[in-house]
């Protein structure tokens, strides 16, 4: 299965890169601010901690997303996944932009 984020704004999305946005100046109308890969970096263990217990069936998806929704503010696990979910659209939208047809089959599966 394909990750498929449901992106109702496409228009007006931005693509996420690593470093400078001004190292791709072709892509600049659409490019976004840069990722925080320090937030990444900082909290992989815990990234890391929480996808085993999603796999192994200890947590559940939606209890994670509850206690981190509740103090979302202060809690810096919550801005490393932010910034993951920033790549995986990325990757997403460039997908969709190099092949829209197969980008559409697969949010249709």
């Amino acid at each position: 299965m394909t990750f498929a984020p449901r992106l109702r704004d496409f228009p007006n999305r931005r693509l996420a890169c690593f470093g400078s946005a001004k190292a791709w100046p072709t892509l600049s109308p659409i490019m976004g601010k840069p990722i925080n890969e320090e937030v990444i970096r900082q909290h992989w263990g815990d990234i890391m901690r929480l996808a085993a217990s999603i796999r192994d069936k200890s947590l559940k998806p939606s209890e994670i997303l509850r206690k981190l929704g509740a103090y979302r503010q202060q809690n810096r696990l919550y801005l490393a996944l932010g910034e993951i979910g920033r790549i995986e659209r990325t990757l997403f939208m460039l997908d969709w932009i190099e092949n829209p047809i197969c980008a559409w089959n697969a949010m249709q599966a």
